[in-house]
């Protein structure tokens, strides 16, 4: 007998599996299982990962009616039914190997205990740690591709100078300075109108 609650669905592959109805769903199709396919089946998923011999599966499912041709194709039933034949291996004049093991499966509106619960990858504060991390950068990086890029301040001046020729107007000129504004102070002093 199976060591499986009765009452629990399993995962076997892509495969749900409930064993006390003896039925496999595999892409929304119900198969119910034959006894001894179904007892095949159970043995295998008690001990996954382990060869159970050919004479040990005969003789805890089929006693003494089984037969080595009648355990060959009920595996092969099965591996149809599970959709996937790489599920159940063959190790040659050994026996079966079950290669998953079966993977609980609540029923719909059951909350897994704590303990089932997949733990969050990332804690909230590490996230928001790399929220904020990310947006100081981003904000770090447009304020230098602005002070790079962006417009260059530019200073105007009008310069004006006195005539050499006396009656002569002033001479204006305008100077354009891009740059730091006081060094363009420095460079060109404006001459104030008096």
């Amino acid at each position: 007998m199976s060591s499986l609650p009765a009452h629990r669905t399993v995962r076997i592959g892509d495969a749900l599996y409930v064993p006390a109805e003896r039925t496999l769903t595999l892409g929304g199709r119900e198969q119910r299982l034959e006894p001894r396919i179904a007892g095949l089946l159970d043995h295998l998923l008690d001990r996954p990962g382990e060869t159970l011999g050919r004479e040990e599966l005969l003789d805890e499912v089929w006693g003494d009616e089984g037969s080595d041709e009648a355990l060959t194709q009920a595996v092969s039933r099965l591996r149809q039914y599970l959709g996937d034949r790489s599920l159940i291996r063959t190790e040659p004049r050994k026996g079966y190997r079950l290669m998953v093991e079966a993977v609980p499966v609540l029923e719909a509106g059951r909350t897994p205990p704590a303990a089932a619960r997949p733990s969050p990858r990332y804690s909230a504060r590490v996230v928001q740690l790399a929220f904020v991390a990310g947006f100081v950068m981003a904000l770090v990086i447009a304020a230098l591709g602005w002070a790079f890029f962006g417009p260059k301040p530019v200073t105007v001046f009008e310069e004006i100078t006195q005539p050499i020729e006396p009656n002569a107007p002033p001479e204006r000129r305008t100077v354009r300075c891009e740059g730091d504004p006081e060094q363009c102070e420095q460079e060109f002093r404006p001459v104030a109108d008096n």
